[in-house]
């Protein structure tokens, strides 16, 4: 073959790999292409007993929990190339951060405080007089300390359960917007600043090969099969028929796509729920340098409280007004990082890595009246762009929720029967919790609990 020739064709593999790419960054879907005709799959399908959708806490949980209870023809299938779902690591070098949970809150009353001990895994907070505490205004100003003891002793009452299942259906916002008025004095500050503190307060036992990651889930027919088994096909063009179905996917990623992904439809009044339910999107920002640039003398960790006396960034930056505090990473001293959430999360989501960079340094010089120099590592999550998450903290029935019906999350985690009166699809994830949604131990107990009805059922039909 000639040299033009093999170039000509070079070019043309070339472009082929070009529009291919443009093609997936105008959107396409990995299930994009998946028929949807049942049986195109059932004569390939692999039995098994259960499919558990989902590899994140509460999927390895009821994985988990079926392997125990002598049910070993399971798998589970993730469709991302990790397992661990919001609970997500990544570590380059020495470097290891968290894009997702990070905290065991509760102490030794959270079942994940008992597992994190006999791995070996719990470290110790610091004390408060280990840090560099600061608290600035958003122009560089020292800020008043009462508001910040306002702001905590608020923060700590509405953490509790008692008091946060009062606002179950409105959020935390408002548990802090009614007690702050009522408490905060007026004369420790001014009202810019009384403004500013306000603003501030608002804001994962299992044998491997029964897991298979990149193996996202595309269909469910949960209502086809003769003997009212499910089939499941996967984007990999993998199919199983199973007798249950346990679908622990983000509540974010099943309001997307779940006209696309069951066939039938789910029921009506479960779809209703669907909508009347809502996930979060909380994301991170971090930043590392080679020293601490906050105190060189001793590198004490940083923990920079920001309050907004002034709303005054040009628009483009108005994604900083989500920022509160800059907080060193635990046992990586040389490193911060913020949370950003709601659409403030969403806006930065759609900036580039550098332009985020760039503006988190500028806030930070501006705040601080410091040199910051350039960050060797920087990293940030985009929860809410990812197609297997649209979210990720945390799941919450809002006020119109509320309103059309839906007072509980036990509706979301009821089994959905098919024509057979078989219990085909069961429901697991932090959103079908209604005491511990948002958190770990949440998810790990849904799952649990979901494996546990789904052997209840099997050994009543044995």
């Amino acid at each position: 073959m000639g040299r033009g020739r093999r170039r000509a064709m070079l070019q043309l593999l070339l472009l082929s790999l070009l529009a291919f790419l443009c093609e997936i960054a105008e959107g396409s879907h990995p299930c994009d292409g998946i028929s949807n005709n049942y049986n195109d799959w059932i004569g390939s399908a692999r039995n098994v007993d259960v499919v558990v959708v989902g590899g994140g806490i509460a999927g390895l949980s009821a994985m988990k929990t079926f392997m125990e209870n002598q049910v070993p023809n399971a798998v589970l299938l993730e469709a991302q190339d990790y397992l661990g779902g919001r609970v997500k690591t990544y570590r380059e070098g020495s470097i290891l951060v968290e894009d997702g949970a990070e905290w065991i809150n509760g102490g030794s009353s959270n079942r994940l405080y008992g597992l994190a001990e006999r791995l070996g895994a719990l470290t110790q907070p610091l004390p408060d007089a280990e840090y560099d505490w600061r608290l600035k205004t958003s122009n560089g100003n020292d800020a008043n300390e009462a508001g910040y003891d306002v702001a905590v002793e608020i923060f700590n009452e509405c953490e509790e359960d008692s008091v946060l299942r009062q606002y179950r259906n409105t959020g935390y916002g408002q548990c802090y917007s009614e007690r702050f008025d009522k408490r905060y004095n007026n004369g420790l500050t001014s009202p810019t600043e009384k403004s500013a503190w306000k603003h501030y307060l608002q804001m994962e036992s299992i044998p491997t090969d029964a897991l298979k990651t990149s193996s996202p889930v595309c269909k469910v027919f949960w209502d086809k099969d003769p003997d009212g088994k499910a089939l499941v096909v996967t984007a990999t063009r993998e199919s199983y028929l199973a007798y249950y179905v346990l679908v622990t996917a983000s509540v974010g990623h099943l309001k997307e796509r779940h006209l696309q992904l069951f066939d039938p439809p789910l029921p009506a009044g479960y779809q209703s729920n669907l909508n009347r339910i809502e996930l979060g999107v909380a994301d991170k920002v971090q930043l590392g340098w080679q020293e601490p640039w906050w105190d060189k003398a001793q590198s004490r960790p940083l923990d920079l409280h920001i309050i907004f006396n002034k709303f005054e960034l040009p628009s483009e930056k108005s994604w900083l007004y989500g920022i509160m505090e800059f907080l060193s990473i635990h046992q990586q001293t040389k490193m911060i990082q913020a949370f950003v959430t709601g659409d403030k999360a969403r806006q930065m989501e759609n900036l580039s890595s550098d332009v985020v960079k760039q503006h988190l340094l500028e806030h930070l010089r501006r705040v601080t009246k410091q040199d910051v120099p350039e960050p060797t590592f920087f990293r940030r999550s985009k929860w809410g762009q990812n197609i297997w998450m649209r979210g990720s903290y945390n799941s919450y029935i809002p006020v119109q929720g509320d309103k059309a019906g839906l007072r509980s999350r036990a509706p979301l985690a009821q089994p959905i029967t098919n024509s057979k009166n078989g219990k085909v699809i069961h429901w697991a994830g932090e959103h079908t919790s209604d005491t511990r949604y948002g958190t770990v131990d949440g998810a790990m107990d849904s799952g649990e609990t979901a494996a546990f009805a789904i052997i209840d059922d099997m050994d009543s039909l044995a």
